[in-house]
């Protein structure tokens, strides 16, 4: 007796789709962020943020649990370290991973684990970041929707590099606002990161195109969309 099932991404339309459910049924809405949230930032503590960590700074944020990846992206960083060697690794959240992370990144120069930090420092760590990582494997039990981090970051004008899973892919498009790699492979997302710390004119690029393309998931216009689903 359902008339239409809000979907966040097309991934979980086809999971959907799979047992019955008719696609007319079916409307793929992401959810959405407040672009106000990154108006009128505090420069002064970005500023501070930024001279605290050597260039150029790669940032990740989420759950550090085994289906967020972040022992493929430690592993990568190793290999980017290789190449690059003043880069920085941000990594903010907490999780049942984080001693096993941890004692990987022991050796590697500059992994940084900030922990859990609220939503306002999260901005703030965005916006003093050059590039945002999301290295999530592909997991049944565990699934990406429409990551809202993905978002935050491309509001913070960041170029993005994650893997082809979940809804990840309807926001990064390869080679216009972001790099898209396959899930559990070290090598393709130190060879997406370094093409990124090689070329800051492919991230300036990147950056223009993400601040433009995110201004259609504010909120506001997110909440019409669904408004418009119910009439």
């Amino acid at each position: 007796n359902i008339n239409k099932i809000i979907c966040v991404s097309q991934e979980i339309a086809n999971d959907l789709k799979s047992i019955g459910i008719p696609e007319n049924k079916l409307a793929i809405i992401s959810s959405g962020i407040y672009l106000k949230d990154f108006e009128n930032n505090n420069q002064e503590e970005i500023a501070k943020i930024k001279s605290k960590y050597s260039k150029p700074i790669i940032i990740s944020v989420g759950n550090l649990r085994k289906s967020k990846g972040q022992i493929y992206l430690i592993e990568a960083f190793k290999k980017l370290k290789n190449n690059f060697n003043p880069a920085t690794l941000l990594l903010i959240g907490d999780g049942p991973e984080r001693k096993k992370l941890e004692k990987q990144a022991k050796s590697i120069d500059g992994v940084n684990f900030l922990g859990c930090q609220e939503h306002f420092e999260i901005i703030k760590y965005l916006s003093a970041s050059d590039i945002f990582t999301l290295p999530s494997i592909n997991n049944p039990n565990d699934r990406e929707g429409t990551p809202t981090v993905i978002m935050e970051a491309m509001a913070a004008g960041l170029s993005i590099v994650a893997t082809k899973v979940g809804g990840n892919s309807y926001l990064v498009k390869e080679g216009i606002n972001g790099f898209l790699v396959e899930d559990k492979n070290s090598d393709e997302l130190a060879g997406a990161m370094i093409k990124l710390t090689d070329n800051p004119e492919i991230r300036e690029q990147m950056k223009i195109k993400n601040l433009e393309d995110i201004k259609q998931k504010d909120w506001p216009i997110i909440a019409k969309k669904i408004t418009d689903t119910y009439l």
